[in-house]
């Protein structure tokens, strides 16, 4: 398909789908560059490998950022909890090119994609007017730069959502 053709049909497929249809566009999206690094790691493509592992790190951030946390509290611990346990499995697999927490963090991401799925189904995203079924939860307020691994050497601060990777 022509890169500008597949370009186009993404975007009109991301401004017209349901909140829970983005939801799983984005874990998809995190799982295809999960496999991605994996390939690339076996063709010893490592720089390729760490800037995929670095998207899927992105999403699961987006993804732990984007919980509504006041609506059902109870709900939202235990999805940041899955969400940063993911960063986390995605971050130590970059650090120290670890396959087996890729491969953590690919089981995680093919039971949240089917979990999705599920949902999808349940809501009707493929119906026009499913949108109006749910509510997205609102922007999240500005995210606070923390070190993610203090005394690693790593001195730049990025900003990752507000937690704290120790728990």
């Amino acid at each position: 398909m022509d890169p500008s053709a597949r370009d186009g049909y993404l975007a009109t497929e991301v401004t017209t789908a349901s909140p829970q249809k983005l939801q799983l566009m984005l874990i998809e999206g995190a799982l295809r560059l999960a496999g991605r690094a994996k390939q690339l790691w076996r063709r010893q493509q490592d720089v390729e490998a760490s800037g995929a592992l670095l998207r899927a790190q992105e999403i699961a951030g987006e993804l732990l950022a984007a919980l509504d946390r006041e609506a059902q509290p109870a709900l939202a611990a235990q999805a940041a909890g899955v969400y940063l346990f993911l960063f986390r499995c995605l971050l130590e697999a970059d650090l120290q090119r670890d396959e087996a927490k890729l491969n953590d963090a690919i089981r995680v991401l093919e039971v949240e994609r089917e979990t999705w799925r599920q949902v999808c189904e349940t809501m009707g995203a493929a119906r026009p007017d499913a949108a109006t079924s749910w509510s997205p939860a609102p922007a999240p307020p500005p995210m606070p730069l923390v070190d993610p691994m203090p005394g690693v050497g790593a001195p730049d601060a990025f900003p990752i959502g507000g937690f704290s990777l120790e728990v």
